[in-house]
């Protein structure tokens, strides 16, 4: 059974029921149906859906930004839904009830903080691939276009940010796992 666990005294802290379990399974199928029936473009033109092995056009490209959206979609609704079907909880104390929210709450926060750390690392490392291609300009500097330095300036600047945004939410989740909660000094 899938659970989070208090590291501090390997406390029970949540457990998925099972319609939380049945969400999940789904949203790993769908992950894979984009994965099978992804995007297609050509030189920037959309072509729609089709089979990874069967693509629209000879020249066709799987259209990775559109399937990034697809996939941040498809991860808020998942996480709406979990949240909407809860957890138990019910049959705590009013105290015990209110620690457990504290603490679910706070994993819930770092979990989906983690997805957009990912999500910053992958557009990252992304604008790094994508800047690969320079390497081979440096023994043609003088036929470089105007369009390709502009091209090179966003993906230098998409990336920076995505580094920013990376390392930040890094920082932020280490001091979010290392602060202690209200119940956890009020014991002490």
């Amino acid at each position: 059974m899938l659970s989070s666990y208090d590291s501090r005294n390997s406390n029970r802290v949540m457990t998925l029921n099972h319609r939380q379990r049945v969400c999940l399974a789904v949203a790993g199928c769908l992950l894979m149906a984009t994965l099978i029936y992804p995007p297609f473009k050509v030189q920037g033109i959309s072509l729609g859906f089709a089979w990874i092995f069967f693509p629209p056009h000879p020249y066709a490209v799987i259209d990775v930004g559109m399937l990034l959206v697809e996939w941040v979609a498809l991860l808020l609704c998942v996480v709406t839904v979990i949240f909407f079907f809860g957890g138990r909880g019910a049959t705590l104390s009013g105290h015990e009830a209110g620690v457990v929210v504290e603490k679910v709450g706070r994993r819930s926060l770092i979990f989906v903080l983690r997805a957009v750390w990912m999500i910053f690392g992958f557009v990252m490392a992304l604008q790094i691939i994508g800047l690969l291609p320079i390497i081979g300009w440096l023994g043609n500097i003088d036929v470089i276009t105007d369009q390709e330095l502009i091209t090179v300036a966003l993906k230098v600047s998409v990336g920076v940010i995505a580094a920013a945004g990376f390392y930040g939410l890094r920082k932020l989740i280490n001091r979010l796992q290392a602060r202690p909660t209200v119940s956890d000094t009020a014991a002490h």
